[in-house]
């Protein structure tokens, strides 16, 4: 009975250890700029600039990499998209929010983009905008960018 116990145990460790996510040291910031969505959506990259057009349609982000352990991992990140001053007003119910965060999941070494559309009227707001990626309450990236008219 013992050994069967012993056994449930290592089972439950090491799937607990497995579960675990990976660790990002650090962002390597691959291109900063604006993306065009080409055929099915998929983007492609027009320009690099902190500048972007406040018009519906725009898009801008940041390319990016993480590095850390293990390196055929994954590890989960938290993004937030800071907005100007007052914030964004919701299109329905009205209220006004300053900020969005999220949890993403990211492969280790494995590019990728973070990046906003601005797909309504409400979206633009014109100022600075931040982009931050952290994990374990640490900043790894911090982007802002300038919302100017066109």
């Amino acid at each position: 009975m013992r050994l069967l116990i012993g056994f449930a145990w290592l089972v439950l460790l090491t799937a607990a250890a497995r579960a675990q996510t990976g660790v990002v040291d650090r962002i390597q910031i691959v291109r900063v700029g604006t993306w065009t969505l080409g055929d099915g959506d998929k983007l492609v990259p027009a320009r690099v600039t902190e500048m972007v057009p406040a018009q519906i349609g725009a898009v801008f982000g940041v390319e990016w990499r993480a590095i850390g352990r293990p390196l055929d991992g994954t590890a989960t990140v938290k993004v937030r998209w800071t907005y100007p001053e007052p914030g964004m007003r919701h299109p329905v119910t009205r209220s006004l929010r300053p900020s969005d965060e999220y949890d993403f999941d990211v492969g280790i070494g494995t590019q990728t983009v973070t990046y906003l559309e601005l797909h309504s009227g409400y979206m633009v707001i014109p100022g600075k905008w931040v982009l931050e990626i952290g994990q374990r309450g640490q900043t790894l990236l911090r982007q802002e960018f300038k919302m100017v008219p066109p």
